[in-house]
């Protein structure tokens, strides 16, 4: 009787601590509100956030190819907050932006760029045509070593270049 007591007593420890490790800072963006994810995820031993550029093209295009202008292009960075090196084996499975009242979701074919060891770099093209200043969250879903994170950037202003 004593051992069966002891026993769930080691049960119940082990469900709590079980519990309190499963609840990290970086929840995927299937679980809850993807706006509650934290600005910094640890990649291996580094600390990692967005750094996000956003404009509209208003450069003349000439011929007739792909006319961009007045769209939407993005840059966001995932950059080393502390200079150290990120980890290579990261994949990116998709961006979102959102303003007040619209969304844009990038998450197939898109273009990862390594820039160097301390930052890579996922360009977005052809995106809604939001008007100039308008403010932008970003939030970005990654896996690294089998963990789905999702970091988020806050209050992004998109430019306009001429």
């Amino acid at each position: 009787m004593m051992k069966g007591l002891k026993m769930a007593g080691v049960l119940a420890s082990s469900m709590v601590l079980m519990a309190c490790s499963s609840s990290n800072g970086a929840q995927s963006a299937s679980q809850g509100d993807i706006w509650q994810s934290p600005g910094q995820v640890m990649l291996a031993e580094t600390p990692a956030k967005l750094d996000s550029y956003l404009w509209l093209n208003s450069m003349p295009v000439v011929g007739e190819g792909d006319n961009q202008q007045g769209t939407l292009l993005a840059s966001v960075k995932v950059v080393s907050a502390t200079n150290k090196a990120l980890p290579t084996d990261v994949t990116v499975k998709q961006v979102l932006l959102a303003t007040d009242d619209q969304q844009w979701l990038a998450n197939s074919q898109l273009e990862v760029n390594a820039m160097d060891n301390n930052e890579f770099e996922v360009m977005l093209r052809k995106g809604p045509n939001w008007p100039a200043g308008t403010v932008v969250n970003v939030a970005l879903t990654l896996n690294y070593q089998g963990k789905e994170m999702t970091l988020t950037q806050r209050q992004v202003k998109i430019d306009q270049v001429f």
